[in-house]
């Protein structure tokens, strides 16, 4: 006989990705536990509740790109309406205090460095699709740009320094890191998956072109009221313990029983859980 437990699956951490896992389970009729560390849902995702400024305000990840598919689908499933967040008007390049000005969604024709960007951008791009989608530690490029960091890659390949700050600018606000800190062969499949540094980078194309109006926070708010009792927040997970009846999963000394659970938290929360038998060595590696 099977023991008794709380739920089919557990679902631990509500962020877009964990949330929408439940969402999907529960509609298929699964029974499913939705746990939470913070004592709110949305992970990377948080919209403001304040009308002082006109409206919530977006303090995490907020727009729809227009390759997406999935999310404007699950929002208007949810009752959002989505608004452009593209707005006309030249581009203002400043360098130290130097203003530079560049029409549309472009760089400056009339810039030294215009011509470097372009080819700096080309040869990103390069990198990325030598590593491919599906298995880039399979590519033959990848052990050479994993030696470097994405600071000595713009050292072997650009020499304008306004060039070398919009890298070092893009690096660090889609990564949160310096260059010196993220390896190259990283970089070029994260460029890679985004289909490109120019589609990453877009503000009037590419993968910022929408936002849904109230905040991207709302997605995982709604689909929290669907669930409704079976969203547990500030319940962080500190043991998962797994046999051949199902999994356990704690938080200090509550507990909760499933046939299956789906971790769907970050790589650095991940490692603080102590798992029961030890997972494998190469998937702990992922996470430490």
């Amino acid at each position: 006989m099977s023991n008794p437990t709380d739920a089919d699956v557990i679902v631990i951490g509500a962020g877009p990705s964990g949330s929408y896992a439940a969402k999907l389970l529960h509609d298929q009729g699964v029974k499913v536990k939705l746990v939470e560390a913070k004592d709110r849902v949305g992970g990377r995702t948080w919209s403001s509740k304040t009308e002082a400024l006109g409206g919530p305000i977006d303090f995490g990840g907020q727009w729809i790109g227009e390759t997406h598919v999935l999310l404007p689908e699950l929002g208007a499933e949810l009752g959002l309406e989505t608004v452009s967040s593209v707005k006309p008007g030249n581009d203002l390049f400043v360098f130290n205090g130097d203003v530079v000005v560049g029409d549309e969604d472009q760089a400056p024709s009339s810039a030294s460095w215009t011509d470097e960007l372009a080819r700096s951008f080309e040869l990103l791009d390069e990198e990325g699709a030598r590593l491919g989608w599906a298995e880039p530690w399979a590519s033959p490029h990848v052990g050479d740009l994993d030696t470097l960091t994405v600071a000595q890659w713009l050292d072997q390949n650009v020499q304008s320094p306004e060039v070398r700050m919009i890298h070092e600018v893009m690096v660090n606000i889609l990564n949160g890191a310096s260059t010196t800190e993220v390896s190259m062969a990283y970089w070029a499949y994260f460029v890679h998956q985004g289909e490109g540094i120019e589609s990453l980078i877009g503000t009037r194309s590419g993968a910022q072109v929408a936002w849904f109006i109230g905040g991207m926070g709302q997605v995982t708010e709604l689909i929290a009221d669907k669930l409704g009792d079976d969203v547990h927040l500030n319940w962080p997970v500190t043991r998962i313990e797994q046999d051949q009846t199902g999994v356990t999963v704690f938080s200090g000394e509550r507990k909760l029983a499933a046939r299956f659970a789906i971790l769907a938290t970050p790589p650095s929360a991940g490692s603080r859980v102590i798992f029961e038998p030890p997972l494998p060595a190469k998937r702990a590696q992922l996470q430490a």
